[in-house]
């Protein structure tokens, strides 16, 4: 795929994400909805870029849990 058709799929794939996201009154099918822009996006990544992502999520993770135990 050309560089200007990629670009311009991951800029309707963003827009289409943040409409979704902003028209939901609920704040917890928000942050599921924000959860599966990032698995979306995901698709368009190596393997090395999932790897480290999912690090940073598992530590996101890690810190609600340990916020919960409060």
């Amino acid at each position: 795929m050309p560089v200007v058709s990629e670009v311009r799929a991951a800029d309707n794939r963003r827009r289409w994400h943040e409409s979704r996201i902003a028209n939901e009154q609920s704040p917890r099918v928000k942050l599921r909805h924000a959860v599966e822009w990032v698995v979306a996006e995901a698709r368009h990544m190596d393997g090395v870029d999932v790897e480290a992502l999912a690090g940073e999520i598992r530590d996101v993770a890690r810190l609600l849990n340990e916020r919960s135990r409060l």
